[in-house]
């Protein structure tokens, strides 16, 4: 994205919570999400602008943008907990394979760290839910951390002629 289209959707931001954006803010907004897609940045800010009573953060923004961007991060746990209950009862502990098919990836990826035949052979699916629940949520929790995670890519070849070997401080 340009920084004019940027200094716009800004300028909408502010408009929207009754906050005047000066340059320097939008100098250091840009630098933050210069590489995001326009599009993406509007539609995050707009969902927040429907949601959120006071001014979001770049950190906001970008929690919004990874949960619009990242499918694990739309998928609700209690539903995805109905489709697990689904297929224990459709298929059983004898269609293990069936079943765990008919779950998507990241769902399936936790009903094996809970392990389907214990799921199945349950006497308490209350506790059963409620470690399906947390360890669901906590791989969203990682799953988003990630996602918020760039790692700059840093030019080093030279370096070593300034006199800095790689393992010193600049």
């Amino acid at each position: 994205m340009n920084k004019q289209e940027f200094t716009k959707a800004m300028t909408f931001l502010g408009t929207a919570y009754g906050k005047e954006i000066d340059s320097s803010q939008v100098a250091v907004w840009y630098e933050m999400f210069s590489e995001n897609n326009l599009e993406e940045f509007k539609t995050a800010i707009k969902n927040l602008i429907k949601t959120k009573q006071f001014m979001p953060s770049i950190a906001d923004i970008k929690q919004e943008i990874a949960r619009m961007t990242t499918p694990a991060l739309q998928l609700n746990v209690d539903e995805e907990w109905e489709k697990v209950r689904n297929a224990l009862r459709s298929y059983g502990s004898y269609n293990e394979e069936k079943a765990m098919n008919s779950l998507n990836d990241y769902t399936r990826g936790i009903v094996r760290m809970i392990g389907y035949q214990r799921l199945c052979q349950s006497e308490n699916i209350e506790w059963e839910r409620r470690t399906f629940k947390e360890l669901f949520t906590d791989r969203q929790d990682y799953t988003q951390e990630l996602s918020l995670k760039q790692t700059p890519m840093i030019e080093t070849r030279g370096y070593e002629m300034l006199g800095y070997e790689g393992d010193e401080e600049c």
